[in-house]
């Protein structure tokens, strides 16, 4: 990239160089023709062509100079942008298992691991269920039958037992 910003800057160099040369060309090839001139503005206009012609060299490498430190300074900028934004998913991924990891304590008070299991998991169609599960299902159901059919039809709980 630094390449590619001096080779644009010597095209353009040389260009007001020889912008530089033709003018004192000219103003030589008018001394030449007409004797009139006076020598000495002719010579001030060239001064000062050339002075603003340094003005414009020097304001270009400042200007050559600022890009490179941008150039870095963004570059340094996107590396940050990146770290930060793996750092924010990996924040998502843990508080996703911190609430999950809380959510499993909470329901352990009330339900057995597999049923557990079978709330958590939206995509689990067959779990295999404990002594445990299978026992807390014969209580409810001698209990009271229809909450049990309302938990295996509604909430698809014990439906492999």
């Amino acid at each position: 990239m630094e390449e590619v910003a001096k080779n644009i800057d010597k095209p353009a160099i040389q260009s007001m160089e020889e912008q530089n040369k033709a003018v004192q060309q000219e103003i030589m090839q008018e001394i030449g023709n007409n004797a009139n001139v006076d020598v000495k503005t002719v010579l001030m206009q060239l001064r000062n062509t050339e002075k603003r012609n340094q003005e414009l060299l020097n304001k270009n490498k400042n200007l050559l100079e600022e890009k490179e430190f941008l150039e870095e300074k963004n570059q340094g900028l996107s590396i940050q942008v990146t770290q930060l934004q793996t750092e924010v998913e990996k924040m998502a991924k843990d508080r996703h298992k911190e609430a999950e990891t809380i959510a499993i304590d909470a329901l352990r008070k009330v339900f057995t691991p597999g049923q557990i299991k079978m709330l958590m998991s939206s995509t689990r169609s067959h779990i295999k269920w404990s002594a445990e599960d299978i026992t807390s299902a014969i209580l409810l159901r001698s209990l009271s039958p229809k909450a049990y059919r309302y938990l295996r039809n509604v909430k698809k709980l014990f439906t492999d037992i």
